[in-house]
């Protein structure tokens, strides 16, 4: 089976929808101030999958704007049951840490995730 869901950028900064910190308004996006200071734009730097084993084994994030595959991520199972696996996040930054730069979104991007 293949689960796909369709989403804006916003949805994942907002608290209360796709911000992963729900309560802690310190570690989700400030939408705000993204729309008025940033022109709507902001850099994803951390995506990570959630699913339930043995639901998923993979996860896309793709840029449905674009085309461009943003994130795909493959589970590391572990040695004792099928049930026990994790999805390793996608992670950008600096060429000094090693990392791709980061992706750049805006509020409005049209984003699809596929497990």
């Amino acid at each position: 089976h293949v689960i796909r869901s369709v989403f804006h950028g916003v949805d994942m900064l907002s608290l209360g929808s796709g911000c992963m910190m729900q309560g802690d308004i310190n570690a989700c996006g400030n939408v705000t101030r993204i729309r008025e200071e940033d022109n709507g734009q902001f850099e994803l730097v951390y995506a990570g999958a959630h699913c339930h084993a043995p639901a998923c084994d993979r996860m896309e994030l793709w840029n449905a704007d674009t085309g461009e595959l943003l994130c795909e991520v493959k589970a590391t199972y572990g040695k004792e049951a099928m049930c026990d696996l994790a999805l390793p996040p996608c992670v950008w930054g600096t060429e000094a840490e090693g990392l791709k730069p980061p992706p750049v979104l805006v509020l409005n991007s049209n984003l699809s995730v596929v497990k």
